[in-house]
């Protein structure tokens, strides 16, 4: 595969998720060919886009091995840590509804971290204090919450008390 292949792989990405937002299948078609034909090439793009799909698609173990290798390739990379809200799980247009319990409450200082029974995750998912909607928030809260992306992973939004 050369650099064109992975232009042309990069504007097919680009339009799935414009046109059909939530077709996973057909994208998961797309960049599953670009990883069997690109084994010299790294893309940061299409990896992170891979790595969100895994998730996505409950490859969980998968999933964390390749945010983990987009965390080591993108040191450098300016946006990384900032998700937009098109790196974010929908469902028939709209964010995908989650529900769990706090495990560990986020401080000013400090990620806290929820764990995921709807659907059933196999790790912790990391929360930042902006992203709770409420102030008194405690260890073993049931909460509702959307997941969004960034190059390290998914990580928790706009979480609501249940």
């Amino acid at each position: 595969m050369d650099k064109k292949s992975i232009w042309l792989t990069r504007i097919k990405v680009a339009l799935i998720r414009e046109m059909f937002p939530d077709d996973y299948d057909e994208l998961y078609d797309v960049l599953m060919a670009f990883k069997i034909h690109s084994e010299q090439y790294f893309d940061l793009g299409l990896t992170f886009e891979m790595a969100k799909l895994q998730f996505i698609k409950g490859e969980w173990d998968l999933s964390k091995i390749t945010f983990d290798e987009l965390r080591k390739q993108s040191r450098g990379f300016k946006y990384r840590l900032i998700p937009s809200s098109s790196d974010r799980w929908l469902e028939k247009g709209k964010p995908r509804k989650c529900q769990g319990i706090i495990v560990k409450p986020p401080t000013l200082e400090e990620w806290g971290f929820l764990r995921s029974h709807e659907p059933a995750i196999s790790y912790r998912i990391p929360v930042w204090h902006k992203a709770m909607s409420y102030e008194r928030y405690s260890k073993g809260d049931r909460v509702t919450f959307e997941i969004v992306f960034n190059m390290v992973g998914p990580q928790a939004s706009n979480v609501l008390q249940r």
